[in-house]
């Protein structure tokens, strides 16, 4: 489930957002909850025309500052945890690269654990970036993630997003999209 702000104008610069996840542990039969807050500055006017509202500063490559708080509330014996976000994201100019860099808290049971990420990637078409992320605890496990947003004409968009990564957890893998029924409506999925 996911709700954002919406533009009222043509354009914007800031975005905030909100979402709540349900989630099943197939090996513990347990269930859990994560609950999310963001917002998003972007250094220029993200321009909406003919575009899809939550694509429109991604199609744009409009580079940003983010913060972000994350909450999973105490559930099946594991303690109240609560992840803090700062970074920002660069789509360089002129070329087809792309830099996203931050720093994290993450706390549970009064301990708390400080983190730096980078991810990298590349737009070697309109609308498709390719990334890869490192976490600086965790050092550099194979991982790629792909995004790719287009017009499927009359108005609407599709967007397709698949990731994979192997780390110590195990292997990870994610396919979902949108289809943008018009530019402020879409409906899609997610399945990890």
């Amino acid at each position: 489930m996911y709700g954002s702000g919406f533009a009222i104008a043509d354009s914007y610069q800031v975005d905030l957002g909100a979402n709540a996840f349900r989630f099943e542990n197939d090996h513990s039969n347990d269930t859990g909850k994560v609950y999310e807050l963001g917002g998003i500055y972007y250094f220029k006017a993200v321009e909406t025309n003919n575009l899809p509202l939550g694509e429109a500063a991604y199609l744009g490559k409009n580079s940003n500052v983010f913060v972000g708080f994350g909450l999973s509330p105490k559930q099946n014996g594991s303690p109240n945890q609560k992840v803090y976000a700062v970074g920002a994201e660069f789509y360089i100019p002129e070329s087809f690269l792309y830099v996203s860099a931050g720093g994290s808290r993450y706390s549970a049971n009064h301990e708390h654990d400080h983190d730096w990420f980078t991810t990298v990637g590349v737009t070697p078409i309109d609308g498709l970036l390719v990334t890869t992320s490192y976490n600086h605890d965790d050092g550099y496990d194979a991982n790629i993630y792909a995004k790719y947003v287009t017009s499927i004409g009359t108005g609407q968009f599709i967007n397709l997003e698949a990731g994979f990564a192997d780390n110590d957890f195990g292997t990870y893998k994610s396919v979902g999209g949108d289809f943008y029924i018009d530019n402020t409506f879409s409906v899609g999925a997610n399945i990890a």
